[in-house]
C-alpha cells in the first residue's frame, strides 16, 4: 500500500470514529483499537490522561455515596478545598 492510501485510509478511520455518537459504542472501539495495537498487553491499564470507563452501577454507587455524605454533613465548601490545596501545593497556583 503507498503512502498516499494508508493516509487516505487513516482519514476515512477517524472519520468514522469521529462519526460515532454513542458513548457506550466509543468505549468499545476505544477498548478494541487499544487491544488491536497492543497497549494493553499484560492486563495492565495504560495511562493515557483519560480516566477508565465506569458502568452505570459505578455512578450509581458513587452518587449513592455522595449523597449520604451531604446528608450527614461530611462536605466542605468549594472555597475551603481550594484554599487548603492552595497552602498544601502553592506552587501549582502560581
Amino acid at each position: 500500500m503507498t503512502t498516499a492510501a494508508m493516509d487516505s485510509e487513516k482519514i476515512s478511520l477517524a472519520k468514522a470514529i469521529f462519526a460515532i455518537d454513542n458513548p457506550e459504542l466509543l468505549v468499545k472501539v476505544k477498548s478494541q483499537l487499544r487491544h488491536i495495537l497492543g497497549l494493553d498487553k499484560g492486563g495492565e491499564a495504560v495511562t493515557d490522561g483519560c480516566l477508565p470507563p465506569i458502568d452505570a452501577s459505578e455512578i450509581a454507587y458513587s452518587l449513592s455515596r455522595a449523597e449520604q455524605d451531604v446528608m450527614a454533613g461530611n462536605v466542605m465548601a468549594a472555597e475551603d478545598v481550594h484554599d487548603y490545596y492552595e497552602k498544601k501545593y502553592p506552587w501549582l497556583c502560581e
